[in-house]
Order: C-alpha cells, then sequence, then structure tokens
C-alpha cells in the first residue's frame, strides 16, 4: 500500500468532524438533560421513523469510504474516479468551514438539538445562523458532503451525497410541517424572511 499522508491526514480530520457533528451535541444533550438526541419520537409517524433509519444509514455509508480510504488506499480512489480534480486544499477549506458552521448551529440550538422531530420544541430559534438559513445543520452537511466529494471526487461518493440530499428534503419537509404545527403564524412569518437552506 503507499503512503500519501496528506489524504490519510485529510481523511482522518473528516472522520472526526463527521463523527462530532453527532456524537458531542449527543453527548452533551445526554449528560447535561439526559434527552437522546439520535433517537426518534415514539408518537411520531411511522415515515418519519424510517427517514431517520435511512438518514442514520447513509451517514454510516458516509463514513465506510474514508474509513476504507485509510486502510485500502488503492481501492478507495478506484470507486469509479470522476474525471476532474478540483482541489485537495479547497475540499479541505470547505470541511473546516462545514464544521465550524455545524458547531455553531448545534451551540445556538442548545437542548433543542435532535436528529427528527423534536416534541419538546418551546422555542423557535431564529438567531445566530438561523438568521441566515432555516436549517443551518442540512446546509453544513451539504457542505460536508460536498468537501468530501472534492478530497476524493468518485461516482460512489457523488450517488450517496445525491441520496443523501433527497433525504434531507423529505426531513426538512416534515420538520417545517411540525414546527408550523407547534408555532403557527409566527413560523410562517420566520419563513417569508428566511431561506430553507442560503
Amino acid at each position: 500500500m503507499s503512503h500519501n499522508y496528506p489524504f490519510h491526514a485529510a481523511i482522518i480530520f473528516f472522520i472526526i468532524a463527521f463523527l462530532s457533528i453527532f456524537l458531542w451535541p449527543w453527548y452533551k444533550n445526554y449528560s447535561q438533560y439526559k434527552i437522546n438526541s439520535i433517537r426518534s419520537e415514539k408518537n411520531t409517524s411511522a415515515v418519519n421513523r424510517y427517514i431517520l433509519k435511512v438518514f442514520l444509514f447513509l451517514t454510516f455509508l458516509h463514513l465506510f469510504s474514508p474509513i476504507c480510504g485509510l486502510f485500502y488506499n488503492e481501492f478507495y480512489q478506484s470507486f469509479i474516479p470522476l474525471q476532474f480534480d478540483p482541489g485537495f486544499l479547497i475540499g479541505m477549506i470547505v470541511i473546516i468551514f462545514s464544521l465550524f458552521w455545524i458547531g455553531f448551529a448545534q451551540f445556538t440550538m442548545g437542548e433543542y438539538w435532535r436528529i427528527g422531530l423534536n416534541e419538546d420544541h418551546k422555542k423557535l430559534i431564529t438567531e445566530g445562523p438561523f438568521e441566515f438559513s432555516r436549517n443551518p445543520i442540512y446546509a453544513g452537511m451539504i457542505f460536508l458532503m460536498f468537501g468530501h466529494l472534492l478530497l476524493t471526487p468518485n461516482l460512489y461518493l457523488l450517488l450517496i451525497s445525491l441520496f443523501t440530499f433527497i433525504i434531507f428534503e423529505i426531513q426538512i419537509r416534515i420538520e417545517e410541517a411540525h414546527l408550523q404545527n407547534l408555532f403557527k403564524d409566527q413560523y410562517i412569518e420566520y419563513c417569508k424572511k428566511v431561506r430553507r437552506y442560503f
């Protein structure tokens, strides 16, 4: 196996960044509030619980390829590579930006952060990154996937990323209906002022 230390360092950073998006806020919420943030509520619909399971499976697929790349570099880069090289440095910059943006959004949400619907959501959060995007965490994850694709452009990652985006679109619409039901006109006015993603 050939050694490509910058590539391996970037992949390790991506894995740590990706896991920190889920594990750190989950640990913080669980340790402070005894809330399991990566769990669908019992009274949510079967569709939402299914979407959550698909999302977690796609998360595993996103992590599978870089983990594979650490041990089998040639195999990883042979995942039908796309015929362009947008730049290693650009991909790293996008990933770093995404990590800080997602962390900022999760910090702003505090105890209200969930993967899936939050039945205990008593406050409509509109400050911080939510002034610019109604879904800054999803927006940051889109940038994160894009950065990963810039690092190692291949058809596998492109297809997984596109499918993940479709799942995001479905989940966001479920969450929007949930928030509109909770906050009524306040959420409608918020939607008029702030875009869904950017």
